[in-house]
Parts: C-alpha cells; structure tokens; sequence
C-alpha cells in the first residue's frame, strides 16, 4: 500500500467528525481513547502508545493499572474499532477514515482511495544512545523481548544460569542472565 503525506487539519477533522457522531458523545471514555491515540500520533509519539499509557493517560486509571490483569483497555479498544467501523459505513463521504487495526492502539489514517497517509508533521529527533540501550536497538524486532524485565540473577550457590531462570530459557535470556549487561528498566 503506497503512502501519502497528510496534514495536521485534515486529521483534526476527520476526528472532530468522528467525536461529533451521538454514539461518540453517549461514551467518553471510547472519545477519550480515540483522541488520546490520535493526538499522541500526531505528536510523533506513536511508539509510546501502549495499552498501560491510554489506561493512565487517557482513561484516568491509577498508575497501579496493570494491563495483564486488567483488559478494560483492550475491550475498550475493540469497542471502538467496532464503532469506527459503524460510522464509517454509514458516513462513506469523509475524505479521511481513522482505523485502529487489532493487536494495536496506534491510529493508522486513510484516504478515500484506501491509502493510507502519512502524517505531515516533524518527528522529534531520537535520544542519544547509551550503553544500556545497546541491547535493546540491536534486538528490538525479536517480539519486544527486550523490553521487559529479565528473570532475577541466581544466587552466588547456584551455578548453572539455565537451571535458576526454569525449564526452557530463550538464547536471549540466557544471555542476558551472564556477565554484567545492562538491560532496559535495570
């Protein structure tokens, strides 16, 4: 699928026409998600856009939420694809859809023609990388392993790393459970 730049008033308005339909108005909290996700895209923080993050940030949730216990977002996010799906069908004429695809809370905008459009507006530059980040740029396609905590160091009686992490550790774990690496969060 080709791409094509939008600008930022062209989004605007496909969300404020979406935000305007009654079934949007009756539910603020599915209006709340959809501009938090939107806006948050718009700003270049795509990537940031978790499940944790629109619990928080967008539906008031304590900083205590934990979206594997809790699929309130994950619900709340199918109800919305559902209600996207609903308005664009019986509103075809818009130039511009918002659809958030499954598996994801990142909005994607497309053009009349199916395309989908690229926002127009300045992504902020990356952070300087440091020593810990190494591990996660070199590996950040391997399902977000990376991202999340590694099992706990054995004791200094334990000498064995594999046997301490459980039954069938990945390559990865183990290689992060030797030597003195950094890893994200640590």
């Amino acid at each position: 699928m080709s791409t094509n730049n939008t600008d930022t008033n062209e989004i605007e308005e496909a969300l404020s026409n979406v935000l305007s339909n009654g079934k949007f108005l009756a539910s603020p909290q599915m209006s709340a998600f959809l501009s938090y996700v939107v806006k948050e895209t718009m700003a270049g923080n795509a990537a940031r856009i978790k499940a944790y993050t629109v619990a928080v940030d967008a539906l008031g949730k304590p900083p205590t939420f934990d979206p594997q216990n809790d699929p309130s977002v994950r619900v709340l996010a199918n109800r919305l694809r559902n209600s996207l799906k609903t308005y664009y069908a019986d509103n075809p004429e818009q130039s511009l859809f918002i659809k958030l695809y499954r598996g994801s809370y990142v909005p994607h905008f497309i053009d009349q023609n199916g395309q989908e459009q690229v926002q127009a507006t300045k992504q902020p530059a990356p952070a300087p990388k440091t020593n810990g980040d190494l591990v996660t740029s070199r590996y950040a396609s391997n399902d977000d392993l990376f991202m999340r905590k590694p099992p706990a160091r054995p004791s200094q009686g334990i000498h064995n790393a594999a046997h301490a992490m459980g039954p069938s550790p990945s390559r990865v774990n183990l290689w992060l459970s030797s030597g003195d690496k950094k890893t994200v969060g640590s």
